[in-house]
């Protein structure tokens, strides 16, 4: 069963049949894989992340799980098992899961699964208590879109199982030099010589991580930016209790960010509700702003992540904060017509009244972009243009 721990270093096994296909679906949609979950997972927590390509040769059906594993079935036959026994694809699957998690007031909660239709895209999000699922356009999922970051997610992990096998097919896989880079900032980037680019994790995926690669015998290098030992305390336990403790010190990663609150500000943007509970939970500084002047909290309500918004706001970020043009994230909400996070705004203490640039408060930018229902909301509270 899915809860049970193998072997990290046997071969992902492959040659699934149309059969186990549909044993795969069902175990995982029916809720009988979640029953097994661990005492300790939630009746919200996100036991598993299905993401399936519909497609004129069939579906292809993507699982990961919260232990780390994933896999690969196809509906025609065939498939990839048991990829979570390496730790590229087993922190691509924990950090899908973690997006995941911000998605589940998204996607509604379902009882019928039928497969994608061609050229189109299904996520489905399992819980404890039931099934969160929708079915997309694959053509409509831009960058824009508010479910691209939840595809990007799991086209990482895509990739990482595919590289994977890849090097499984040219002469099996041996073990690798992994590099964990601690940010000043909080973050906790790790990069194996495969990845293209960093996965960030939480603290207890990290662990998750270590222990994969501890089992498959991989070696270790840590990298920690000066002013990171705070943030970094207890991460560092974390490493040294995974048995890579002493392991030589390798060189920054580059994250690919400059300005501001680095980490935090990358799980707004790539909606990983489960890296802004983190940051917070170890310290990070909510205020911190980026090259613009945006909090996290201001980036949250421009990019319409109101998960992530009300876990900052549950934090201690600052409501009143304003970027460089004195704008603030009651004005971003207004303009998208995100009811609900302009709700939590005021309720955290937003200046219903601020004005920002052009001198234009929310309430005038709800009208100005005919969100009316954000509108007449500030209005019955006592907002003025």
């Amino acid at each position: 069963m899915p809860w049970k721990r193998t072997d990290r270093k046997k071969e992902p096994e492959t040659g699934a049949s149309r059969e186990q296909y549909t044993r795969l679906r069902q175990n995982w949609l029916s809720g009988e894989a979640a029953s097994l979950a661990p005492p300790d997972v939630g009746p919200i927590d996100v036991v598993a992340v299905m993401i399936e390509f519909g497609s004129a040769a069939g579906t292809a059906t993507f699982v990961a799980a919260n232990d780390g594993t994933a896999s690969m079935y196809a509906s025609s036959g065939g498939g990839i098992i048991g990829m979570g026994f390496h730790p590229s694809v087993a922190a691509a699957s924990l950090a899908l899961i973690g997006c995941a998690q911000g998605f589940l007031e998204v996607l509604p909660k379902v009882a019928q699964f039928p497969l994608p239709q061609q050229q189109h895209v299904a996520f489905r999000i399992v819980t404890r208590t039931g099934v969160h699922s929708a079915e997309f356009a694959e053509a409509a999922i831009r960058d824009d879109s508010p479910i691209s970051p939840f595809y990007l997610a799991g086209q990482d992990l895509v990739t990482n199982m595919r590289v994977l096998d890849e090097r499984r097919k040219k002469g099996g896989i041996g073990s690798d030099v992994l590099r964990v880079h601690l940010l000043a900032d909080g973050g906790i980037f790790l990069l194996t010589p495969y990845n293209r680019e960093p996965t960030c994790l939480t603290q207890k995926q990290l662990g998750k991580v270590l222990e994969i690669a501890k089992a498959h015998g991989d070696r270790l290098e840590v990298s920690v930016e000066p002013e990171a030992q705070k943030l970094h305390r207890s991460v560092l336990q974390v490493i040294e209790s995974s048995g890579f403790a002493g392991a030589p010190s390798g060189g920054p990663i580059d994250a690919g960010f400059t300005i501001g609150s680095k980490t935090l500000h990358y799980a707004v943007d790539a909606a990983r509700l489960d890296l802004a509970q983190d940051l917070i939970q170890r310290g990070a500084d909510l205020e911190a702003k980026d090259e613009r002047g945006y909090s996290a909290l201001i980036l949250a309500a421009f990019k319409g992540r109101t998960a992530v918004l009300r876990t900052l706001l549950e934090g201690g970020a600052d409501a009143k904060a304003q970027d460089r043009h004195g704008n603030g994230a009651l004005m971003f909400a207004a303009q998208w017509g995100d009811l609900e996070a302009a709700k939590l705004l005021l309720a955290a203490g937003a200046d219903i009244g601020a004005r920002g640039q052009n001198g234009y408060t929310a309430l005038k930018i709800a009208k100005l972009c005919s969100q009316l229902e954000v509108a007449r909301f500030l209005a019955a509270r006592g907002a003025t243009d």
